[in-house]
């Protein structure tokens, strides 16, 4: 229990940590954005703008894709070799289908490093050229609509890949469902009363 209250309490640190940074790196973007009434278009003249991408990159690209390696390659060293995997109860104890399982999980988080990154470099790539290039704005913008997509693929993913999500989430809106539509025993019930 007090395990668990601790890493509660580190939970919600780190993720109010993530929303410091990310309200921070937003606030020169909020100061020094300005209306080109000759472009009909809103222009980023942040000073130091070369830094400040190199900054961006860092903190939105190179420092999740370097925690998420991290973590994966972890996870898959335990998962292959380590034999504290065989005492879990929802690893199968069989060495087939116990191989047949840590290949699934490596592949899934192969495509969740993959979909990061196919997410990701174009933005990344965009934000470098803009330095030396003209970029046009739809694709500017189109590299920034597919990063924040990529927050959105991991559960998509997730169903695809993992039978006990696909079913936890059908329960889920099925119970809603049903959660929905009153009993009609309970409202005959009520009605006579």
């Amino acid at each position: 229990p007090f395990r668990a209250r601790v890493a509660q309490r580190n939970t919600k640190l780190i993720v109010g940590i993530i929303w410091g940074i990310s309200v921070t790196i937003l606030i020169p973007v909020i100061i020094y954005t300005k209306f080109d009434p000759k472009r009909h278009a809103c222009k980023i003249a942040v000073p130091y703008m070369a830094i400040y991408v190199i900054v961006i990159t860092f903190i939105a690209f190179v420092v999740p894709l370097g925690v998420m390696s991290y973590c994966y390659y972890k996870t898959v060293v335990v998962l292959w070799f380590s034999d504290t995997d065989r005492t879990l109860s929802h690893v199968p104890t069989n060495r087939t289908a116990l191989q047949t399982h840590r290949k699934k999980v490596t592949k899934f988080l192969g495509i969740v490093i993959a979909s990061f990154l196919v997410c990701s470099v174009p933005v990344a790539v965009v934000l470098v050229a803009r330095r030396y290039m003209t970029v046009p704005n739809a694709l500017f913008f189109s590299t920034i609509l597919l990063a924040m997509f990529s927050s959105s693929v991991n559960p998509v993913i997730f169903m695809v890949q993992n039978g006990q999500f696909r079913n936890g989430l059908k329960n889920l809106v099925v119970k809603r469902n049903v959660a929905v539509i009153p009993n009609p025993r309970i409202l005959a019930g009520r009605a006579g009363e």
